[in-house]
């Protein structure tokens, strides 16, 4: 089965990303969980302030912007 997700690099401070182990080690989590549920609370905050944000898909690939 496939999953619908994509992968990409990201470039953070080192201190940053020491931060980042932290608070993922404190909940006992994969950094990159860690990042998704920061990515998901952030984007819950800015569509309560905001509005909803328009998601446009094709053939399953995301948008580029």
């Amino acid at each position: 089965m496939k999953q619908d997700c994509v992968r990409f690099t990201v470039c953070i401070d080192k201190r940053l990303f020491e931060r980042l182990c932290y608070v993922s080690e404190f909940y006992g989590c994969p950094k990159s969980h860690e990042i998704r549920r920061m990515i998901e609370r952030d984007l819950v905050q800015f569509e309560r302030k905001y509005g909803p944000i328009p998601v446009k898909r094709e053939k399953g690939l995301p948008t580029q912007y």
